[in-house]
């Protein structure tokens, strides 16, 4: 740690009302304590982290050192704004990207963040004039601070432009990749259909062959339960005919029966009264005695047919037991075969959309597993995933803004996009909101509308999240292009 007493009493003093004096003392000092060369330190910046936290974003070319530098006029606090963004820089990194959103801790809590113990002694504004070798009564101290926010008339910011349709596309399963389009290369332009690649088929063509042979087998087995029924319901139309037919032979039997009894007992009175012979009663007899007979065969041809009837009921049953088994085994089959088309449609990669080859990370002949795709950030996802696809023709702009600016914007209202430079410093990404764009709304090249607004808040840094997308100029940007917008406030 290399800030020394001096440039803390100086800070210190910004809290009892000498704020101007100690932005010119924090001014100087660095120059003179540290040799510091590059003249980055902002007195607008200072006045705003003296004592409360604010948010910056993150361009190419910044580093937490740099940060560090603009807001507290020295490199050697940076420890404190990796640490108020623990969670966006796990494990002590320092790999910031454009358009990342850094909380910017207050003074103060830079201080103690960073082990800097405040000094007992105080310190006056003479104390800070013999800091600075000499009288300063008549040096100009004029404090350049942002214009209060009720003051703003336009929201300023930055973001980073992403296109709203963008398709990451993945193997779902483990597998050689068997194709991979010679010609395809990143920046072409694809269509919706259009195959890019392809892993290796034995394995899905075989899944596909088993499937349709269990669905023909199923099938097979169907029609043989669907012809059993068929054969029950016969059989039982013909047991259900002798039922019928032998219930007639009972009739036709218990009739003959009477008559046999009635001549019967006739002869046997004739007999008694020697008006018939022996022989005609004998022969009486024997009918009754026939007649009985045809009685009881009767009775067991309707037992028979009966017992064929409950026989081929059971076996229709049966049949439809089997026909209900063979329709669940078609349904497996099915199932089976539907499992196995998946995996083979997952097996390939086919464009889901119009639109331009983003990145490539495959090769042809090479393994892939889905294991490999890595998801913790974006750039991980985009570094790993097989290939992805981008539609260039809209484009958003997710930006966070500060609670209080939550009744400055509103849905439908317009913003006016400017793509960031790259060489750009902090003070020309830091321009007045009081006073609005520099140049013409006419002029600005690339705009677009709030799309939408969320409701919910950051509980840790108190704000919320506002989607812009396109509306003129998107053949201008590219995607992950860092941009700046300009949106009048609503309650102006």
């Amino acid at each position: 740690m290399n800030i020394n007493t001096q440039e803390y009493q100086a800070m210190k003093l910004c809290h009892t009302g000498l704020r101007a004096l100690c932005m010119f003392a924090l001014l100087i000092i660095p120059f003179q304590a540290q040799s510091n060369q590059n003249g980055d330190l902002d007195l607008d910046q200072l006045a705003t982290v003296m004592t409360k936290s604010t948010t910056y974003n993150v361009i190419a070319g910044d580093s937490l050192s740099k940060i560090s530098n603009y807001f507290y006029g020295s490199h050697d606090l940076w420890g404190a704004i990796l640490n108020a963004n623990a969670d966006q820089l796990p494990g002590g990194s320092t790999n910031i990207f454009p358009g990342m959103i850094l909380n910017i801790p207050s003074l103060d809590d830079a201080m103690a963040s960073s082990g800097v113990s405040e000094p007992t002694d105080s310190l006056n504004v003479a104390d800070v004039a013999a800091l600075l070798g000499g009288d300063i009564s008549g040096a100009l101290l004029t404090e350049v601070s942002q214009p209060a926010s009720e003051n703003a008339k336009w929201v300023y910011t930055e973001g980073v432009a992403r296109a709203i349709r963008r398709e990451y596309m993945t193997f779902e399963s483990a597998g050689r990749i068997a194709y991979l389009d010679p010609k395809l290369k990143e920046g072409d332009r694809v269509r919706k259909g259009q195959v890019l690649a392809y892993q290796e088929q034995s394995r899905s063509a075989a899944s596909l062959a088993s499937a349709n042979t269990q669905l023909v087998s199923a099938n097979t087995q169907l029609i043989s339960s669907q012809s059993q029924v068929s054969d029950a319901n016969a059989q039982l139309v013909r047991a259900q005919t002798q039922v019928t037919v032998a219930e007639a032979s009972r009739s036709e039997a218990d009739a003959n029966l009477l008559l046999a009894k009635r001549t019967f007992q006739r002869y046997s009175t004739l007999l008694k009264q020697k008006s018939a012979s022996q022989q005609e009663y004998d022969e009486a007899q024997a009918k009754l005695v026939s007649a009985q007979a045809a009685v009881r065969r009767a009775i067991g041809q309707i037992n028979t047919a009966k017992a064929d009837v409950n026989v081929a009921k059971t076996g229709i049953a049966r049949a439809k037991a089997s026909v209900n088994t063979a329709k669940a085994g078609i349904a497996n089959a099915k199932a089976g075969l539907r499992t196995a088309q998946v995996s083979k449609k997952e097996s390939y990669l086919v464009a889901p959309i119009d639109g331009v080859v983003a990145r490539i990370n495959i090769e042809q002949g090479y393994y892939y597993s889905p294991q490999y795709l890595q998801t913790q950030t974006e750039q991980q996802v985009f570094d790993t995933a097989p290939i992805i696809l981008i539609d260039p023709s809209r484009f958003e702009v997710s930006i966070k803004l500060p609670a209080g600016q939550y009744d400055s914007v509103r849905v439908g209202q317009d913003a006016y996009i400017d793509i960031t430079k790259v060489n750009a410093s902090l003070e020309e990404r830091l321009p007045n909101e009081a006073i609005g764009p520099t140049q013409a709304l006419n002029t600005y090249k690339i705009r677009g509308r709030i799309h939408s607004i969320s409701p919910v808040l950051d509980t840790d840094l108190r704000n919320f999240l506002v989607t812009i997308r396109t509306t003129v100029g998107h053949q201008l940007l590219r995607d992950g292009e860092s941009v700046s917008l300009w949106i009048k406030r609503g309650d102006s």
